[in-house]
């Protein structure tokens, strides 16, 4: 008879507990978490790249150059094949969204991009190592016979190339020319081009400066003084003689020649 009352006791003390238990994840909610049923799914492999090769070559420089870098590295990948479907990227895309970043505010995302308006330029523009106010001669007509100063041109030059635009800040480019190779810095007489003096050419190396006015290949341009002409042609001389001991083509006087 004792025995009964307590065996009821029990009962009743673990369905109390029971319900304690029910009631206390009815107010706190799901247990599982998002990981934890992710984890408890099978895992699956999915492949985007096949096994391969990766060689590297590093190529270390003797001097340094403040304008060139000082190491460089080529990674070669071989045979590199990639697998893309429907399912692939989907789950690619999942992993992506997963670990990226959350997306800025539009304040913050217009801020930074105002920040970094300098890093969207091009390096022949951001870079330049000399930019200046120029005219350039061009040949108009229907036989390309009557010559006129283009104005309101600016010239950079970058490693050996010079780049024409319309505007001190602009990225459209006119003309372009790479010269450091197989031409030279000239400066053109006044008796070469009607008269008109502070005038600098890059020709090919086979043709005078008294040519360079009627030279399809050159491009002539006018400085608006004088002191503007002899710092025009000086960047520009070494700016193809920096490129030429670079690529190992400088040959001893080259440089003495560009500069007289």
């Amino acid at each position: 008879e004792t025995a009964e009352p307590a065996a009821a006791a029990s009962e009743a003390f673990v369905e109390a507990q029971q319900q304690q238990q029910q009631q206390q994840q009815q107010a706190a909610g799901p247990v599982e978490s998002v990981l934890q049923r992710l984890l408890s799914r099978r895992a699956r492999v999915v492949s985007l790249l096949d096994r391969f090769g990766v060689g590297v070559d590093l190529q270390v420089a003797s001097s340094v150059h403040p304008r060139f870098p000082v190491v460089r590295v080529a990674v070669t990948a071989s045979p590199l094949q990639l697998h893309l479907s429907p399912y692939r990227y989907q789950q690619l895309m999942t992993v992506l969204q997963a670990i990226a970043p959350a997306a800025p505010a539009a304040g913050a995302e217009a801020a930074a991009l105002a920040a970094s308006g300098t890093e969207d330029k091009p390096l022949w523009l951001s870079e330049s190592e000399y930019s200046g106010k120029v005219s350039v001669l061009a040949w108009k007509g229907m036989t390309s016979s009557v010559a006129k100063w283009q104005a309101h041109r600016w010239v950079h030059v970058w490693r050996g190339r010079l780049y024409l635009t319309p505007g001190r800040d602009d990225q459209e480019v006119v003309a372009s020319r790479t010269y450091w190779m197989g031409h030279r810095v000239v400066e053109v007489p006044p008796s070469a081009v009607a008269g008109c003096e502070h005038v600098v050419a890059v020709v090919p190396k086979a043709v005078r400066a008294e040519a360079a006015a009627e030279c399809a290949d050159a491009v002539v341009l006018r400085a608006p003084d004088a002191l503007a002409a002899k710092e025009l042609r000086k960047r520009l001389a070494a700016s193809a003689s920096q490129m030429a001991a670079v690529a190992g083509l400088l040959e001893l006087g080259d440089a003495d020649e560009q500069d007289a």
